[in-house]
């Protein structure tokens, strides 16, 4: 089994843009034909991801804790992480 990681970073909704109709479609055709694959999806739009600022730096560069995991910025990395190790 395979692990798949689809990002969707598009400003326009679903229904109006052309990306996410084309690469929604192959998403659907590669899960028909890799049933056994699972496919995690990450919206960065309705993440709420906000610009990253002078002030985060300092949490990203420092050494990491179990806080670290719920950092606004870090926990994709780490979410990516996980899904690149299992």
């Amino acid at each position: 089994m395979s692990r798949v990681l689809y990002i969707k970073a598009n400003i326009k909704p679903e229904g109006q843009s052309r990306t996410f109709k084309v690469s929604d479609e192959f998403v659907e055709e590669y899960k028909k034909n890799n049933p056994n694959d699972e496919v995690v999806t990450l919206d960065l739009y309705k993440e709420n991801i906000d610009f990253l600022r002078p002030e985060d730096l300092e949490k990203l560069f420092s050494p990491k804790d179990e806080d670290s995991k719920n950092h606004p910025k870090l926990k994709y990395a780490y979410q990516l992480q996980k899904l690149i190790n299992t």
